[in-house]
């Protein structure tokens, strides 16, 4: 088990950077040797392996030191870090350089030379040389760990603020259908109380779908086909003979996955913005296929004459469905909304996932 603020990652690191650097030290050393005047004796290889083994403990030692001040001091501005760090990192250069002259020579007689005090200043600043290596090396493996903090922490909270957007924009049911299915629910109660009871369960689905839109990004489209004819039981008691309904849904575009509430808020605007402006009423006609690795449903419904401009049938409901559309596919999905000769079509392309367009070639 490491301590606090010694992780495995950064042990490795350690002797993996202080190991190389020996081994490369270590490497010159035998190369001076066999071009110089010396003999390399098995006594002399052995005082040269052990004095590297040593500047390695040392360097671990003395690096760990500055590893400690660094963790609690690298987040202070550079005015301020600069009078903790230097004296520690000066300070850790004379130890080392104290330790090489005082345990290798001295003690276990791992010679040197004769040390005097250009030998002990040379040795002093070769190890400020390496700790300022290495703090360079420390602040940029910090830098490079604390960009990428910063940008998972900016990813997560992209992420939570679609989220939270989705979840704003995501199926409620139109607190006007509700209202208005509330008065015929009461209607019927006095008239018909088994069409009452059978139009309070539907209602209670579509909340109950309402509140499950929030929790998932897609259904199949037969559950939400299922959702819709809740929607239009429930406004076929309201409108009577006004509200006539068409559906072609193929086998295949059944099992595609929408956005909950999705093709309701279609339908709704339909029957919002179409059926209950004209007198006579008309037919809803929902189509829905797939083509070219992507699932397109259409909606089509009759408009009263005074209306010429699609934004006059463009609800709420649609433009919260776009920019749902927005937040999960990006511009792979779209919704488009045409009005030619008293007719509205909204059209609702998506694009099949993999499992779809597999699902679809089989079923072809």
């Amino acid at each position: 088990m490491t301590r606090p603020g010694v992780t495995r990652r950064y042990l490795w690191l350690q002797l993996g950077g202080w190991g190389i650097l020996c081994l490369i030290l270590f490497s010159i050393s035998l190369v001076y040797l066999q071009y110089s005047h010396h003999t390399l004796t098995r006594k002399l290889f052995g005082q040269v392996v052990l004095s590297y083994g040593l500047y390695l403990i040392y360097g671990l030692a003395a690096s760990h030191v500055l590893h400690l001040g660094l963790r609690r001091w690298i987040t202070l501005p550079l005015r301020a870090l600069l009078p903790r760090l230097v004296p520690l990192f000066l300070a850790m250069a004379a130890l080392m350089s104290a330790l090489m002259i005082a345990i290798n020579d001295r003690l276990l007689h791992i010679t040197l030379g004769k040390v005097d005090r250009g030998i002990a200043m040379s040795l002093y600043v070769n190890n400020c040389i390496m700790l300022f290596g290495w703090i360079i090396v420390y602040a940029l493996i910090h830098t490079v760990r604390e960009r990428r903090r910063d940008e998972a922490r900016r990813l997560e909270l992209e992420l939570a603020a679609q989220e939270a957007q989705y979840r704003s924009l995501s199926a409620r049911v139109n607190p006007h259908f509700l209202f208005n299915a509330l008065n015929t629910i009461r209607a019927l109660m006095y008239e018909d109380r088994a069409q009452a009871d059978l139009a309070l369960t539907r209602l209670a689905s579509l909340l109950r779908a309402g509140l499950r839109g929030e929790e998932r990004r897609e259904i199949p489209l037969k559950d939400e086909l299922a959702v819709v004819d809740d929607y239009l039981q429930l406004e076929q008691m309201r409108f009577e003979n006004r509200l006539r309904v068409c559906c072609e849904i193929t086998d295949e575009a059944r099992q595609a996955l929408v956005p909950p509430m999705a093709v309701q808020h279609l339908v709704e605007n339909a029957v919002k913005h179409g059926i209950a402006r004209i007198e006579q009423g008309g037919e809803v006609v929902l189509r829905s296929s797939i083509a070219d690795n992507t699932l397109q449903i259409v909606v089509t419904n009759p408009l009263p004459t005074t209306i010429s401009n699609a934004t006059e049938v463009s609800g709420t409901g649609l433009e919260n469905s776009r920019q749902r559309l927005r937040l999960l596919y990006g511009a792979d999905a779209e919704l488009d909304l045409r009005l030619d000769d008293s007719i509205a079509t909204a059209t609702l392309t998506l694009p099949l996932n993999e499992e779809e367009t597999d699902h679809a070639c089989t079923s072809d």
